[in-house]
């Protein structure tokens, strides 16, 4: 997981009654981030994120469960749809290469990957366990 610095939010402590991030928290996840949605959460409030870094499910599940505990969250709900999401990447890549096939061939095969088509390095790293997607459910409890 990448550290980079973890944004701010513009939210009084203890408004939000839920708060979402799907597929940002890898650039900054950090003890730093979840001491940021606990100060923003009401008590009771409901954290749902969504994301793919590059580790293996059971690596991102211990060390994000345990960055959110130690800040107060209580993770209730840990679940890996990565066969969900390869599933979906491979549905949709007719319809993907529909829309890049006009692009150089250079630049398509950074495309496909961006956008997970099959086949692909990021589509295989999810097929070879190097990569997850994972969906949580945390509540602030106080």
């Amino acid at each position: 997981m990448r550290s980079l610095v973890p944004p701010k939010l513009l939210l009084p402590d203890d408004s939000a009654d839920i708060l979402i991030s799907v597929e940002a928290a890898n650039n900054y996840f950090s003890s730093a981030f979840a001491a940021e949605i606990f100060r923003c959460l009401k008590p009771g409030g409901v954290l749902v994120m969504a994301d793919c870094p590059l580790a293996p499910f059971e690596v991102q599940r211990l060390n994000i469960s345990a960055t959110l505990e130690v800040a107060g969250l209580k993770v209730e709900n840990f679940n890996n749809i990565t066969s969900s999401v390869v599933e979906s990447c491979r549905q949709g890549t007719p319809r993907k290469m529909a829309l890049i096939g006009w692009m150089p061939q250079w630049i398509r095969r950074e495309f496909l990957d961006m956008l997970c088509c099959d086949p692909s390095p990021k589509l295989d790293s999810f097929l070879e366990g190097r990569r997850a997607y994972y969906l949580l459910r945390a509540v602030k409890h106080v």
